[in-house]
């Protein structure tokens, strides 16, 4: 199942993924690994080459550092730098290892990501990349190239969280969530536009659940039915009418929780 937070404005939104739908009300998930905490990193000038993403290569000359940053981490003048490469060990889950894995990282800038010294090349969506077939079942080692952009003022360090997340087979690769309401400001049309990746062709059943944030007393199902997928990546729009529900503002920020 997945999880999604929205409220009434147009928004891009990242899913969680849960076993059923008690976990996912109670928002505990067994398919994400944090891999924030201690790191080492080093700052690189344009006559370096990118020979440090071999596997066990030296880098005793590397500093540590905690993920996520603070804008000031490093102590030096970085205009002379273009980039700033990073690196870590970690172990894949073992409930993670038939399924589809991915790597989320939270930086403003353009990175490249290698894996046990390959480059990663599956980009899904902003800031998540498909690791699946760069992975083992032992010691992986994470590498990650960030660069900076002189043509505007963002940092190259990663000031959010890093961590590595699991999907099954067949899994919401995408979603877009957004509304219109009717000419009285009452009833509100929502649209929900879903891409959904599949190794094979096969038919699913799409529930849709549409709560008031933290409220899950009642059954709230507004979709309901079967799906095929004809092939590997299939989109799909739903379109819900909602009678007048609760509204945002400033003073009530009222939050609506979708749950597939």
């Amino acid at each position: 199942m997945e999880k999604n937070l929205v409220n009434i404005k147009d928004m891009y939104i990242e899913q969680l993924p849960y076993d059923d739908f008690e976990k996912t009300i109670a928002n505990k998930t067994d398919y994400i690994k944090i891999l924030n905490g201690k790191w080492k990193s080093k700052l690189l000038n344009k006559q370096e080459d990118d020979s440090f993403v071999k596997i066990n290569e030296d880098n005793s000359d590397w500093n540590f550092i905690k993920i996520p940053e603070n804008y000031e981490s490093e102590k030096c003048n970085k205009n002379k730098y273009y980039a700033k490469a990073y690196r870590k060990t970690f172990v894949v889950p073992e409930n993670f290892l038939k399924r589809q894995v991915f790597i989320h990282v939270d930086i403003n800038s353009q990175i490249d990501l290698w894996i046990n010294g390959e480059m990663v090349e599956g980009l899904v969506s902003l800031h998540n990349y498909n690791i699946t077939n760069y992975i083992n079942d032992e010691v992986n080692e994470i590498v990650i190239k960030s660069y900076k952009d002189d043509n505007r003022d963002a940092s190259f360090e990663i000031l959010g969280d890093v961590y590595i997340y699991s999907e099954p087979k067949t899994y919401i690769n995408d979603i877009y969530v957004y509304n219109k309401f009717d000419y009285d400001y009452k009833n509100s049309d929502l649209f929900i536009w879903l891409k959904i990746k599949s190794e094979k062709k096969k038919k699913i059943r799409l529930s849709l659940y549409l709560f008031k944030e933290g409220d899950f007393s009642e059954d709230k199902i507004i979709e309901d039915k079967d799906i095929y997928l004809l092939k590997d990546q299939e989109e799909i729009l739903i379109k819900k009418n909602i009678k007048n529900p609760k509204k945002w503002s400033d003073e009530q920020p009222n939050l609506y929780t979708l749950i597939f």
